[in-house]
């Protein structure tokens, strides 16, 4: 683990939300202020055997009911709503009738590319 100073001068530097915990002890501060936005930070705490974050009331989701997806990239741990489900596209594609582009796409001019 880091050492708090250094964890936070990276915070600071990066402007990146980024919890360090070290045996139990969370670093945190309100909130820390860059030229060009605010970066919140909170708290993690144990909810059961798991973990939990506070989400700040002005980056809370307008709804409760949502699903969200987690995703841990190296330090970071991602929070984001769940991206829809790719059930039902079959059904909409058998919506289309036989002949639908029975003729094809038609020409279609290519615009001019740079070589590799």
């Amino acid at each position: 683990m880091h050492d708090p100073l250094e964890a936070w001068s990276a915070v600071a530097a990066h402007v990146h939300t980024r919890i360090y915990i070290k045996r139990w002890i969370v670093y945190s501060t309100s909130k820390v202020h860059t030229s060009e936005t605010t970066m919140h930070t909170t708290r993690v705490f144990k909810n059961g055997n798991s973990q939990a974050v506070r989400i700040p009331a002005d980056l809370a989701y307008d709804r409760s009911d949502i699903d969200i997806e987690i995703e841990r990239v190296g330090d970071e741990i991602r929070i984001r709503p769940m991206r829809r489900p790719l059930t039902g596209v079959l059904k909409k594609f058998a919506k289309f009738g036989p002949d639908f582009m029975a003729e094809g796409r038609g020409e279609q001019e290519q615009a001019e590319r740079e070589g590799l």
